[in-house]
């Protein structure tokens, strides 16, 4: 097991370098921060409830600038993962094909500094959003069986609660567990642990950025899901 990231890392090391800073600098445009900053005039942390978010932008700006937001850090992953997939080939045929398992992992990798980058963007003195959007596009690159499983106990989660944070967090944390057994007894993955790991990096992260969240869950006070002009959302609580 450690034999293979040995060899993973050795021989394509060049591939790795160049995707984890492909990942992370694409990552790091926070189309929240673009939009309020540079469209708005105004930044998005010091408006709501601080996040450079797809909700907190839904509850500040309306649902245009929340969609190009939602739409922006999504996709920001699948370009990163993409790219990272064609370092992986190019710089891989020179040691020969890559085999299944290597790039099954490759996603997961490039998703992985994606999110890095968007939680702490270069761009923006390292003070991103919350990197639920952009892991969900990671998910899906990976393995559409684990996006579907987390993307439907977020969507349970959220209709009997509407707290748009328990529902992330909840999300976050079924990623790991349909990480392991998806990658394990349907993707054919012998490896699956590194897939695993990454995952749990990811949410780790995710989970440490909502950790004032859980404390308002704990206390009963996390706000449910809603729409409010400007002027009235000051004391909402984040959500993605």
């Amino acid at each position: 097991m450690f034999l293979f990231v040995r060899n993973f890392i050795s021989q394509n090391i060049t591939a790795l370098l160049l995707s984890a800073v492909f990942s992370y600098f694409l990552g790091s445009l926070n189309f929240a921060l673009v939009i309020s900053r540079y469209f708005k005039k105004e930044d998005i942390r010091c408006q709501g409830s601080g996040n450079a978010g797809f909700t907190n932008m839904l509850r500040c700006w309306g649902v245009m600038p929340a969609v190009v937001t939602f739409v922006g850090d999504f996709f920001k992953c699948l370009v990163a993962v993409l790219v990272s997939k064609y370092l992986f080939t190019l710089f891989g045929s020179l040691t020969g094909p890559l085999d299944d398992e290597t790039m099954f992992i490759v996603p997961f990798l490039a998703g992985m500094f994606c999110v890095l980058g968007h939680i702490f963007p270069i761009y923006f003195g390292f003070k991103g959003g919350k990197g639920v959007v952009t892991a969900s596009a990671m998910l899906l690159m990976s393995s559409y069986k684990i996006f579907l499983v987390t993307v439907i106990v977020f969507l349970l989660v959220f209709a009997f609660s509407k707290i748009v944070s328990l529902s992330a967090i909840t999300a976050a944390l079924t990623s790991a567990i349909a990480t392991f057994f998806i990658s394990y007894f349907f993707e054919n993955n012998f490896h699956n642990i590194w897939p695993t790991l990454i995952v749990c990096v990811v949410v780790s992260v995710i989970i440490f950025r909502h950790r004032e969240n859980i404390m308002r869950l704990i206390r009963g006070e996390e706000k449910k899901a809603s729409i409010k002009k400007k002027e009235k959302i000051q004391e909402e609580s984040p959500g993605i």
